[in-house]
């Protein structure tokens, strides 16, 4: 099956999945973050069948760049990229370079202008350990990871001795490694459970029918069992077809580039999130291009069957 069409049937899929209907009723940023990530995926497959090629890859850097102020994922979209031009790509080594180049030189111009626009406006600098209240967080055993009022109320009272947003970041990191360090072994089954938490919908479903039910004259306090158990079903499918993608992007001799792409930023947000704060709603920051990944590994299995039987029959 082409890109275009499993681009197209991607886009529905996206446009059709419950958790992401239900994440724009409660949070904004996740939506908009998945839409630019899915921009710089569509300037990057434009721009490795297009001649103007140079010119679509500066857009997918400033893309990822704008995502990036989102969400610190923008970065593994460019890593990914640079890591498939070198690894899969069939062009010269100097078109190679040239390619990653542009993209780490519009990707850094833009991340420096934003943050020189917000040290300008906040009056400080960006914190050199910006993760590390994130890193803090995501190492908390107890919470599997998740936002906590105990530590809450740690940050503030850190916050009133310090000031100095760096300090307080650089402060956090270094207890956020003790805490891995610490951990040890049961840094497994903590990573095991804080990906759990990313797919557990039942607090999303919980807000949503309480809101509406108090807002709205749709009573669905009763449906709260029924939404959690249809979004659940959708990641199921999500993650088995991506999955199956993985698979047979792994077997293929010449898999397609942004595929490849979209399967390697998949893995290293989720490692990403594995070690820092996670939540429910944060997988928004990959689900989309997940999503993609997963209509790939569908229709790859669909013509793997047709095949199979079609082999029989003869």
């Amino acid at each position: 099956m082409h890109e275009p069409r499993i681009g197209m049937i991607g886009g529905l899929a996206i446009a059709l999945n419950p958790s992401i209907i239900t994440f724009t009723l409660l949070s904004g940023g996740e939506p908009i973050y998945a839409s630019i990530i899915i921009t710089a995926v569509f300037f990057l497959t434009v721009g490795f069948n297009s001649k103007k090629q140079h010119f679509w890859i500066v857009a997918a850097g400033i893309t990822c760049a704008v995502a990036n102020f989102f969400r610190p994922t923008g970065i593994i979209l460019i890593i990914a990229s640079i890591l498939v031009i070198f690894l899969y790509s069939k062009v010269k080594i100097t078109i190679k370079i040239k390619q990653s180049l542009l993209l780490v030189f519009s990707f850094a111009v833009i991340v420096w202008a934003t943050g020189f626009v917000t040290s300008s406006v906040s009056g400080y600098t960006k914190p050199s350990y910006s993760f590390g209240w994130n890193l803090f967080i995501g190492a908390n055993e107890q919470t599997q990871g998740r936002w906590n009022e105990k530590d809450a109320e740690l940050f503030d009272e850190v916050k009133n001795n310090l000031g100095d947003p760096s300090e307080i970041q650089k402060h956090f990191f270094k207890l956020g490694v003790e805490r891995y360090k610490n951990m040890g072994m049961r840094v497994i089954p903590h990573f095991r459970k804080k990906l759990g938490v990313w797919f557990d919908e039942s607090y999303v479903s919980r807000v949503i029918t309480e809101w509406q039910t108090q807002y709205t004259r749709f009573k669905s306090g009763d449906l709260q069992q029924t939404y959690s158990l249809i979004i659940n079903l959708y990641n199921i499918l999500i993650m088995s077809g991506a999955i199956a993608a993985l698979l047979f992007l792994s077997l293929e001799e010449k898999p397609p580039l942004i595929l490849k792409i979209i399967s390697f930023y998949m893995i290293g947000s989720i490692m990403l999130f594995m070690v820092i704060e996670t939540a429910a709603r944060y997988k928004g920051a990959y689900y989309s291009v997940l999503t993609i990944l997963a209509v790939y590994g569908y229709c790859k299995t669909g013509g793997f069957i047709k095949k199979r039987l079609s082999r029989n029959n003869q």
